[in-house]
């Protein structure tokens, strides 16, 4: 079944429970308002290349993940870009909400690739209270401190999985 969304958010809302749901996002886009994953969800996000701006006048996450949340970047070439901006305050590109929320950035095929797609937060790329995070391919990058030469921060505990 393939359905089209207008925009991430809904696309998201709509995913079913407690299936693996690959959502791909076409074009470039422009959200105003956070994304979540539930608890039940387990959602793969390709970003295909393409760019998708979160942008908001107050502190907000882009993605809050509560599930079981997958980026990758299946396009020839990558370059895939999840951008949270802030205008005023706090902006994070993912925020782990959940101790049983797991995220996963890129492919466990044996080979890393720093340049598949890159998360970006005007605070941090990834903020994670809990859960588990599998670091594969990507670039997390934050705005805070970029002038000391600050190019990524995670926020508190990782659990990291190398396998």
């Amino acid at each position: 079944i393939v359905k089209y969304y207008a925009s991430l958010k809904i696309a998201f809302r709509n995913a079913l429970s407690d299936i693996e749901t690959k959502i791909t996002v076409l074009r470039d886009c422009k959200e105003n308002t956070k994304t979540v994953v539930t608890s039940e969800q387990n959602i793969i996000l390709d970003l295909n290349g393409k760019t998708v701006n979160f942008e908001n006048d107050s502190r907000f996450n882009a993605i809050e993940n509560s599930g079981k949340l997958k980026i990758i970047d299946s396009s020839e070439y990558g370059g895939g870009y999840l951008n949270a901006n802030s205008l005023t305050s706090n902006a994070y590109a993912i925020w782990q909400s959940s101790s049983s929320a797991e995220l996963t950035l890129g492919e466990d095929d044996g080979n890393v690739n720093t340049s598949k797609f890159s998360l970006y937060g005007t605070t941090y790329g990834i903020f994670k209270t809990s859960g588990i995070l599998n670091f594969y391919d990507g670039n997390i990058i934050n705005h805070i401190n970029s002038e000391k030469g600050s190019q990524a921060k995670l926020y508190r505990t990782i659990e990291l999985s190398y396998l």
